[in-house]
């Protein structure tokens, strides 16, 4: 089951984050909430007072296995695109979980008129890329050497996915 996530899940979240994060497999941006369930509930409730921005969990058996967050911009250049975030369990990956995530943001962002998707994802992390291109999202670009995690230098793969690709074109 997928769902918004709610005040009450900030234990839950945080623990969900740090699994995750022990991976190294994913570029993660929430730093400050992991310290604590009441940062992590006021980080929460920004993403529910921003329109097309949220914070989607997927449920297995009541726990949090996996999550997808949509950030869209204060740039007025940039409200148009949701920048994405997440993340699967280990003892989870595989199974379809990330491909719902993504499908559900893609319904997401298309009832709030967000035009595109974009996300960066860590060039050796096939599982993921494989997820998103399998989802229509296609490679625009490549930052070498952009992250360094455990004394090596990765490269991030910049990903972008029109909701409507009829509806625009690359002039736009």
């Amino acid at each position: 089951m997928i769902r918004e996530a709610a005040l009450s899940d900030a234990g839950q979240f945080i623990s969900l984050l740090h699994e995750i994060q022990r991976s190294g497999w994913i570029i993660q941006n929430v730093q400050d909430p992991l310290e604590n369930e009441e940062k992590m509930k006021d980080y929460i409730m920004s993403y529910q007072r921003d329109k097309g921005s949220g914070i989607y969990l997927y449920i297995d058996n009541g726990t949090a296995v996996g999550y997808l967050i949509i950030t869209i911009s204060k740039n007025k250049m940039k409200r148009h695109c949701g920048l994405l975030e997440g993340g699967v369990q280990k003892n989870f990956r595989r199974k379809g979980i990330g491909d719902a995530l993504l499908k559900e943001i893609c319904h997401t962002a298309e009832d709030n008129n967000i035009k595109k998707l974009e996300v960066n994802v860590m060039s050796h992390n096939a599982n993921a890329l494989k997820v998103l291109y399998k989802n229509g999202f296609c490679k625009e670009g490549e930052k070498i050497n952009s992250l360094q995690v455990n004394n090596r230098f990765i490269n991030e793969i910049i990903l972008g996915k029109w909701i409507s690709p009829e509806k625009y074109s690359s002039s736009q």
